[in-house]
């Protein structure tokens, strides 16, 4: 029994590593971001903060395709009123 459970930890330690990785990477881009989230109406902070933590789910995938490029900011600026949009019609359907 103790035999299958080496065989498993160097596999466990890449898997913290890259948990670990992924956490920095959050850390990292919720940084960068700070100005632009600053820069919105305190009512629409807590709804960036929301949308913002919805990355952390797909952090695995795009930890390792971050690159900076000037378009981002512009598209996040879109991302944004549209999660706002979406967020306000599935309020306006829930009410009625």
């Amino acid at each position: 029994m103790i035999y299958a459970v080496n065989q498993y930890l160097p596999m466990m330690q890449l898997w913290v590593e890259l948990f670990l990785r992924i956490d920095l990477h959050q850390k990292e881009k919720e940084r960068k971001w700070k100005i632009f989230r600053q820069e919105l109406d305190k009512s629409e902070r807590k709804m960036f903060d929301e949308m913002m933590s919805y990355s952390r789910l797909y952090n695995a995938a795009g930890v390792m395709a971050c690159k900076p490029v000037l378009l981002h900011p512009i598209l996040m600026s879109l991302i944004f009123e549209h999660y706002k949009q979406l967020n306000k019609i599935v309020n306006e359907v829930g009410a009625s």
